[in-house]
């Protein structure tokens, strides 16, 4: 007599949404090498699931894509207040009553002024414009002056922060996000029905015919939720170690 193999059950709402795509285009990938003939499913459902996997993976693409929004804004924010504290004092030192303080604000100031205003410039205009700025300001000629107003760790923080709102642009583009934001939560749902749908489906014909192809989808799919759930755990895991390492820092600190 025949072994009946049954099915793994997956937690898919403990999931991330990158966990989430992977398990559901491994799937299909399953799917597609054993055939949906051998496994009573219909080809609607097959390409139901294989829009979906291609709607998560455009919302985890989202997703991140509005995390780097969220990290460029913060580090454009910083070197703007930079470049305006940078000016300012140069501006202000020129009143100094102290001669060698004022002699350096003026210099400054005057090498300088044209780039007042940097900080209403577009994202990638106001990048370009402040490497202009440090290549002028890091002059030999200019470096006595800075070091005498004590303003080179700010250079050196403008600098970092321009460097990284570089990195995060550099090949980006509005029009490489989708123009239609996907409802993740709803696809999600969807998608998990019809895969509830599909694990009943191969189930009942793995019950009837007990075929080598449907066993063999059995096993493999039985592998690919015990392997997603453990790095899921794993994940988990993880982060609450990280977690009580940054509490017991905090309370060393």
């Amino acid at each position: 007599m025949k072994v009946v193999l049954d099915i793994k059950n997956i937690k898919l709402e403990k999931l991330n949404s990158v966990e989430y795509a992977h398990f559901i285009k491994s799937m299909l990938d399953l799917v597609k090498n054993v055939g949906l003939e051998h496994l009573n499913l219909e080809q609607e459902v097959y390409n139901k699931l294989l829009k979906y996997q291609e709607y998560l993976t455009e919302a985890t693409r989202q997703s991140r894509y509005s995390k780097e929004t969220k990290k460029i804004n913060e580090w454009d924010k910083q070197r703007s207040k930079y470049m305006v504290y940078l000016l300012s004092s140069f501006k202000l030192e020129q009143k100094n009553p102290l001669e060698i303080r004022r002699e350096a604000g003026t210099i400054l100031y005057g090498a300088l002024k044209n780039y007042a205003g940097i900080h209403t410039l577009p994202l990638g205009q106001k990048t370009q414009t402040i490497e202009g700025f440090l290549l002028d300001i890091k002059k030999p000629e200019l470096a006595p002056h800075l070091n005498t107003l004590g303003l080179g760790n700010t250079v050196r923080l403008l600098t970092e922060a321009n460097a990284e709102c570089y990195k995060f642009t550099t090949g980006r583009a509005e029009n490489q996000l989708s123009n239609v934001l996907i409802n993740s939560k709803k696809v999600r749902k969807e998608a998990t029905e019809l895969y509830r749908y599909l694990v009943k489906c191969v189930s009942g014909q793995h019950m009837v015919s007990q075929s080598e192809e449907s066993a063999n989808f059995i096993k493999l799919l039985n592998k690919l939720v015990s392997d997603t759930m453990s790095s899921n755990k794993q994940r988990l895991s993880q982060g609450t170690s990280n977690k009580k390492v940054n509490k017991t820092t905090e309370i060393k600190n």
